[in-house]
């Protein structure tokens, strides 16, 4: 995943289509440099995501809320929903702020 891959403007990120393993420290990247703001992340062009990338999002999440800050996830693409269904991942209704972080 290259810079362009994840698109983000104005606190809003778009995820790439395949988020694997060679995509978890470009999307850690990504989201740190919005660091500090309220952040939506749109997941609807999500066709695969693996472990490492939830636990990016899972960790964002974490220092987002510590932070005082939200991150909202939406649009979430089916194969976003079964890969985190799969995994036991929950976001907390995917929007997040006082440590609503759930596994």
């Amino acid at each position: 995943m290259s810079r362009e891959d994840c698109k983000s403007e104005d606190g809003r990120v778009i995820l790439t289509s395949v988020l694997d393993l060679r995509a978890a420290a470009p999307l850690a990247d990504e989201l740190l440099a919005l660091r500090g703001n309220d952040l939506v992340i749109d997941a609807s062009k999500v066709e695969r995501i693996g472990a490492p990338c939830f636990q990016v999002l899972l960790s964002a999440v974490k220092t987002w809320a510590v932070a005082g800050h939200t991150i909202a996830i939406f649009d979430e693409s089916p194969a976003f929903s079964e890969a985190a269904s799969h995994l036991g991942v929950c976001l907390s209704q995917h929007e997040t702020n006082e440590n609503e972080t759930c596994l």
